[in-house]
């Protein structure tokens, strides 16, 4: 693999994130379209603080691309950019920890609200926010002065977003294998779908967009080498984080989720088995009918019987 300046990842990254940003916004739009018809508003406001989130660091990747490969010599450059980096990750940082609680809520709704389900990823969530935070702090107190980071910022770094990452794993485990035994119920009550349909519904909806974008992340982030690309990365992860949860609310939204048709299947299960009932009574014979009267009665007396033994 051809190694990459800096400048060519920061244009990777402006580039990737503008046509990325792009889809987000048609997905964005898509999910402000249907929210009023099923989903609701539990979740417009995390789902809208992420797509903020997601704009101001596509905006803040555009100025830093300006100024580092138009104005690279122009007196403060350095400042700036030193200020736009910081203002690129206290924004990762909170769109991080919102998209993982929108996945989280939703391994909370599709487990049946148990909470066992959640404690160990929304603990990790936690976690690693506050990392994020110690590290947003020490790198405002580093300045903008050019320097090697010291040996124990480098693993704070990689240990933060690696519990991150292991957040996202969790969850997209647990997500995972609740489709999977969905898919299962689906298949036995008849309902089948192509292969690569059902994988690319399973990748959508257990936002394992986050995990992959964030895998690619942790790994050049450890790297610590400029030539490996990371800049490019940037901008991929932090949309990511806003793209992922925002497809699996829409996708619910459109009634194409596991659980809404496995509700559709059971719903009409229930109801050829009522008008099922329903038949055999309407048609039911003349003895039946005597017997069931009979059999009433029976109770009644014996009930009686039972009442007047208790006075």
């Amino acid at each position: 693999m051809a190694a990459l300046t800096v400048a060519e990842s920061i244009y990777l990254s402006t580039a990737l994130g503008g046509i990325l940003y792009g889809i987000y916004c048609v997905i964005f739009i898509q999910y402000l379209n249907l929210r009023n018809k099923a989903v609701g508003n539990t979740l417009l406001y995390p789902l809208c603080a992420l797509f903020l989130l997601g704009s101001a660091f596509v905006a803040i990747g555009y100025a830093q691309g300006f100024f580092y490969l138009l104005r690279p010599t122009a007196p403060g450059t350095d400042v700036i950019l030193f200020r736009l980096r910081l203002s690129t990750s206290t924004i990762y940082s909170f769109a991080d920890l919102i998209s993982q609680g929108v996945l989280i809520y939703r391994c909370w709704i599709v487990w049946g609200k148990h909470l066992l389900v959640i404690v160990i990823p929304s603990t990790l969530a936690v976690a690693s926010f506050v990392t994020d935070i110690v590290l947003v702090a020490e790198l405002g107190v580093f300045g903008p002065a050019p320097r090697n980071p010291p040996d124990w910022f480098t693993k704070l770094g990689t240990s933060s977003f690696s519990i991150s990452l292991a957040t996202n794993t969790i969850v997209t485990a647990i997500l995972v294998l609740k489709l999977l035994i969905v898919h299962r119920e689906l298949e036995g009550s008849g309902v089948k779908g192509d292969y690569l349909s059902t994988v690319v519904s399973i990748l959508i909806e257990s936002g394992a967009l986050t995990f992959i974008s964030q895998l690619i992340w942790v790994v050049l982030f450890s790297l610590q080498n400029i030539t490996t690309g990371f800049d490019a990365v940037g901008a991929l992860t932090a949309l990511a984080c806003g793209i992922a949860p925002t497809a699996v609310i829409v996708r619910v939204a459109m009634g194409r989720s596991y659980e809404s048709r496995l509700t559709h299947v059971e719903s009409t299960l229930h109801f050829q088995v009522r008008d099922n009932y329903d038949t055999s009574i309407t048609t039911g014979t003349v003895g039946q009918t005597a017997q069931k009267s009979l059999n009433a009665t029976r109770v009644d007396n014996s009930t009686e019987k039972l009442e007047k033994q208790s006075v």
